[in-house]
């Protein structure tokens, strides 16, 4: 079986079809570090240096085994020369 007939099975349960469509905030954030990383050429060790941080905290976040603050959102927006933004809303009621 290939990955792509594998996926196609996985995919039958509509269980892990919906936890892919919709990944949680621990996994955007974990996507955001390894393609800012990447994009700008960065190794681990280089990222953490610049954050002052270390590099087994970039690992663990890029990993999802530890939860980022967002003070060190924060870092990471700086040192990529990004800006953070964050935005919350309610559901529209429906009337």
């Amino acid at each position: 079986m290939n990955l792509k007939q594998l996926k196609r099975q996985l995919f039958k349960d509509p269980r892990l079809r919906e936890a892919y469509n919709n990944p949680c905030v621990e996994t955007l954030v974990s996507e955001l570090f390894v393609e800012v990383r990447v994009k700008k050429g960065w190794t681990q060790a280089v990222l953490a240096k610049k954050m002052g941080t270390k590099q087994s905290a970039i690992a663990r976040w890029e990993e999802e085994d530890s939860v980022i603050t967002l003070k060190n959102l924060e870092k990471l927006a700086k040192v990529a020369g990004m800006k953070l933004k964050i935005t919350l809303s309610l559901p529209k009621k429906k009337l």
